[in-house]
């Protein structure tokens, strides 16, 4: 009897023992993550400060362009390209009229015909009506992430268009060579 009672010990304090390591093990691997993680938050960031940096430097040669070519630099073991572009220079499909996507559609190569219609339906997009697609449309019992929104005519529109574009291509920054 003694005997069973000394295994049945060990076996409670192995798995404590177990149970410890892995609570270690897991701590490690989360410390680990949240480290890599703050250096991944301070590389960009200083891509960022980098780069404006370059826009407001005074020496007009060393100035960054703001026409989205790479600027390539090293801040801490990594190697990092930044591009800027200017957003003036964009036009919003939620808010140009009919007349200035038509002479975007012409100037990307569309005849006037065919920039026409597609201008005239991202209008349609933008400012269609429950008539336009009957029972399709969503109702007032929709939830409300799923309802269209409001515009100025009173209509409900369908959602806007979006253009998120956030170009950081982590696993080509590496710590071993430099960006080309």
């Amino acid at each position: 009897m003694p005997v069973i009672s000394v295994l049945w010990g060990l076996g409670l304090l192995t798995a404590v023992a177990l149970s410890l390591l892995w609570n270690g093990t897991m701590a490690y691997s989360l410390t680990h993550n949240d480290l890599e993680s703050a250096e991944i938050t301070a590389a960009l960031e200083a891509g960022v400060n980098r780069a404006v940096a370059g826009l407001l430097d005074a020496r007009p040669d060393q100035r960054w362009r703001a026409d989205g070519v790479p600027q390539s630099f090293e801040f801490g073991g990594v190697y990092m390209k930044v591009s800027i572009e200017d957003e003036l220079g964009k036009i919003d499909l939620n808010q140009a009229d009919v007349a200035l996507m038509v002479s975007l559609l012409q100037s990307a190569g569309l005849v006037l015909r065919s920039a026409g219609d597609l201008a005239d339906k991202i209008a349609d997009w933008r400012t269609a009506t429950p008539q336009m697609f009957g029972s399709c449309w969503p109702s007032l019992t929709s939830p409300a992430h799923e309802r269209p929104s409001s515009t100025r005519t009173g209509f409900s529109a369908r959602r806007p268009f979006y253009c998120v574009r956030f170009s950081i291509v982590w696993p080509t920054a590496s710590r071993s060579s430099p960006v080309s």
